[in-house]
C-alpha cells in the first residue's frame, strides 16, 4: 500500500544530493570560487569517487529502505538510519578508494560525509513537511474506519504514523452491538444513526474509502459495504487474527476465496553468527567506554545501599534461564533519590548487562528478558519472544515500553523486530536508544504504561467523529 513514488523521487533528490554535496566538499577544501572550470576540475579529480557514491547509496537506500517513512514517520530513526547508511557509505567509499588507488583528500572526504548527512535529513523532513501540507498538489484520501475496538484503533495510529499515505481518517462507523469497543470519553461523542443512512451520510462527506476492521462483520456491515461499492467507495479490509501475519504472509487464492499462508520464521545460523561476532566487538568497546561511570556509580550506590550491583533470574532463548546483572536501584521502591531516578532514566543500571553480552545470555539488541514467573504465563503467541536471545535494548524499548508495561504490548515490537532483523536495524536502535534516553531525561516518572500502537487519536490530533449505527426496522 505504500506509494512507490515517494521512495523513488527521494532517491532522485538524494543523488542530486551527493554531486552537490562533494562538490561543496571540494569548495570547501580548496576555497569558494564557483565557475565551470573548478566544477570540471572537481569532477575530474574526485570522478570515480562520485560515480562509485552514487552507486553505493543507490544500493543502501533500496536495500535499508532509507526513504524516511518505512515503519511511520520519526525523526528519531530517520536520523540514525542515515547515520548508519552514510557510515556504511563512508566505509565503502575508504574500501573503494583502496583498492583502486585513488586519491582522496581526508578533508574533502570528511566534508562530504557531515554535509551528505545533514542534507539527507533535511530532503526527509522537507518531504514530511510538504506531505503533511494541506497546500500539498494530491489530493487526500478521506478514510472512515469500520470498527471500534482495538484494531481500529491501531490502523488510526498506523495511519498518522505514514504521512506519504495521504490518508485522512475522519471518522469511525460500528454496529451497535460494537460500541462497547470504544473507550467511555469516546462513547459520549457517540451519535447513532439508521443503517440505510449510513451509504448516504459517507457519500455526502465525500468519503473516498473504508476499511473495515472487525472481526466476523455483522450482516449490517456486509450491506453497508456493498451500498459503499456501488457509490464508488474504494473498500478495505484487515484480515482476522491479524497478529499471526508478523510470521511473513503470503496470499493465495482458492476460487476467488482468499487464503493466507503463514510460514515459520527461524534466523538463519549464519545471521546468529553475524550478531555473535558484532556483540563480540562492541560490547567491550562500549563496557570500556562508559566503565568510569559505573564505577562512580557503583561506588555511590555501595556507600548509600550496602551494595553496588543486583543480580535478577531471567529467562533467555528457549527460556533458558540465567542471572542478569544491573545496579542496585529498586525501581519497585515507591520514592527514588535524584540520583537513583537519573540512573535509571538514562539506563545506566542496565550497562552491567554488558557482561551478559560477552558472556553470550544475551545480545546488544533484542527483546527484554523477563522472569520465570512471568514466562509462564506466556501465551503460544507470547513465547514467540524466545526464538531469539533477549537483548539490553529493542524496538519495544524506544517506543517508550519498559519492564513494567505488560507483555502482550511488548509482544508486537519483539515480533516485528524478529521478522526484520539485519545488522543495519541493530545500529539503528543502538542510536534510536540514546535519542529515547536522552528525551526521558528530566520527565516525570509516569506508573501507568506508555500509549500502545492501539492509541486512538484524540480529537484535537484528527478531528474524528465516531458513529454507531443501527440496522433498520
Amino acid at each position: 500500500m505504500r506509494n512507490q513514488r515517494i521512495p523513488f523521487w527521494i532517491l532522485v533528490v538524494d543523488l542530486l544530493w551527493v554531486t552537490l554535496a562533494l562538490y561543496l566538499a571540494y569548495e570547501y577544501r580548496y576555497g569558494f570560487v564557483v565557475d565551470f572550470a573548478t566544477v570540471r576540475e572537481c569532477f575530474s579529480t574526485f570522478g570515480e569517487t562520485w560515480a562509485a557514491a552514487m552507486l553505493i547509496w543507490t544500493f543502501l537506500t533500496l536495500v535499508m529502505r532509507l526513504d524516511g517513512f518505512n515503519g511511520g514517520w520519526n525523526f528519531g530513526a530517520v536520523v540514525s538510519d542515515l547515520f548508519v547508511g552514510v557510515f556504511l557509505l563512508m566505509v565503502l567509499l575508504l574500501a573503494n578508494g583502496y583498492l583502486t588507488r585513488v586519491y582522496q583528500s581526508r578533508l574533502v572526504f570528511l566534508c562530504f560525509g557531515v554535509f551528505a548527512i545533514g542534507g539527507f535529513v533535511g530532503i526527509r523532513c522537507l518531504a514530511r513537511s510538504v506531505l503533511g501540507s494541506k497546500r500539498f498538489g494530491t489530493s487526500v484520501r478521506r478514510v472512515v474506519i469500520l470498527g471500534g475496538g482495538r484494531i481500529a484503533k491501531e490502523l488510526a495510529s498506523a495511519i498518522m504514523r505514514h504521512p506519504e499515505m495521504r490518508w485522512q481518517v475522519i471518522g469511525f462507523l460500528c454496529p451497535n452491538s460494537d460500541t462497547n469497543g470504544l473507550s467511555p470519553a469516546d462513547e459520549g461523542d457517540t451519535r447513532k444513526v439508521r443503517a440505510l443512512d449510513v451509504a448516504t451520510s459517507l457519500k455526502d462527506q465525500k468519503v473516498d474509502e473504508i476499511i473495515v476492521a472487525m472481526p466476523n462483520p455483522p450482516k449490517q456491515t456486509l450491506d453497508l459495504v456493498a451500498q459503499c461499492q456501488r457509490s464508488g467507495i474504494r473498500v478495505l479490509a484487515v484480515p482476522q487474527a491479524y497478529e499471526l501475519y508478523i510470521s511473513r504472509p503470503m496470499l493465495a487464492e482458492l476460487d476467488g476465496l482468499p487464503l493466507i499462508a503463514l510460514g515459520q520464521y527461524e534466523l538463519p545460523a549464519g545471521s546468529q553468527a553475524i550478531r555473535r561476532f558484532t556483540d563480540l566487538i562492541f560490547a567491550p568497546l562500549l563496557l570500556m567506554a562508559v566503565l568510569p561511570l559505573v564505577l562512580v556509580a557503583a561506588l555511590t550506590l555501595a556507600l548509600r545501599r550496602g551494595k553496588a550491583f543486583r543480580r535478577e533470574l531471567r529467562c533467555g532463548k528457549t527460556g533458558k534461564t540465567f542471572w542478569m546483572y544491573r545496579l542496585n536501584v529498586d525501581r519497585k521502591l515507591p520514592a527514588l533519590s535524584t540520583y537513583e531516578r537519573l540512573l535509571m532514566d538514562l539506563g545506566i543500571t542496565e550497562v552491567p548487562q554488558l557482561w551478559n553480552v560477552i558472556r553470550g545470555d544475551m545480545n546488544l539488541v533484542g527483546p527484554r528478558p523477563e522472569s520465570p514467573e512471568r514466562v509462564k504465563h506466556y501465551s503460544d503467541w507470547q513465547r514467540q519472544r524466545l526464538k531469539t536471545k533477549p537483548g539490553i535494548t529493542g524496538l519495544a524499548q524506544i517506543h517508550g515500553l519498559r519492564d513494567q508495561h505488560p507483555t502482550e504490548q511488548k509482544t508486537h515490537y519483539d515480533l516485528q523486530y524478529i521478522q526484520r532483523w539485519s545488522p543495519f536495524l541493530d545500529f539503528s536502535l543502538v542510536l534510536q536508544t540514546i535519542w529515547t534516553l536522552a528525551a526521558r531525561v528530566g520527565k516525570p516518572d509516569v506508573k501507568e504504561p506508555a500509549p500502545s500502537p492501539s492509541r486512538l487519536p484524540s480529537k484535537a490530533e484528527t478531528k474524528l467523529e465516531e458513529i454507531a449505527y443501527v440496522d433498520h426496522p
